[in-house]
């Protein structure tokens, strides 16, 4: 398999698609075909060094977190996804990965595709919609037939926070 991976922190020179082996899916974790990756700034951040202090210096690191696709493997312990379907994610923080053909990441990271939602669309939600989930939800503590005024929404965060790009109808909290 490809994935588009760097040997030390830099600039995007420091990019190469080369091969690599997935790994068999652990407990708690789902292997899945990559169908679309989108691109968001943690992934240049994590690339040029900024998030070091977390990832570590291990190398070569795979790029990528925000991502759309089939699942193709299940670990042990997965209880919500099975083979063949259709999901959307973040790939694991440490890892990445999802400029591959497939990732690896825990069944945590990802929630099924709603069938109304194109397979690009998808892949642009992971980032920005965990992060509008944490704010909205696990800090506001917004619940059902609550109002909230969002100001000023031009980005994926924000958009992801508004019907009907909300992840709040079928993730649950």
């Amino acid at each position: 398999m490809k994935r588009i991976q760097y040997s030390k922190y830099g600039d995007p020179e420091l990019m190469r698609l080369e091969d690599f082996e997935l790994s068999a899916p652990g407990k708690g974790e789902v292997a899945v075909q990559v169908r679309f990756a989108a691109i968001n700034p943690i992934d240049w951040k994590l690339r040029n060094g900024m998030m070091k202090i977390v990832t570590g210096n291990a190398f070569p690191r795979a790029m990528g977190m925000d991502f759309s696709g089939t699942v193709t493997a299940v670990g042990a312990d997965v209880t919500r996804l099975k083979v063949g379907d259709a999901v959307l994610g973040l790939a694991r923080f440490k890892e990445s990965g999802a400029f591959g053909q497939a990732v690896v990441t825990r069944e945590t990271f990802l929630a099924k595709k709603p069938a109304s939602l194109s397979f690009e669309d998808a892949a642009c939600i992971g980032t920005p919609g965990i992060t509008a989930w944490n704010g909205l939800i696990d800090k506001a503590k917004l619940q059902a037939g609550q109002h909230v005024f969002i100001n000023g929404c031009s980005g994926a965060v924000c958009k992801a926070s508004l019907p009907p790009f909300s992840l709040m109808p079928w993730l649950k909290a």
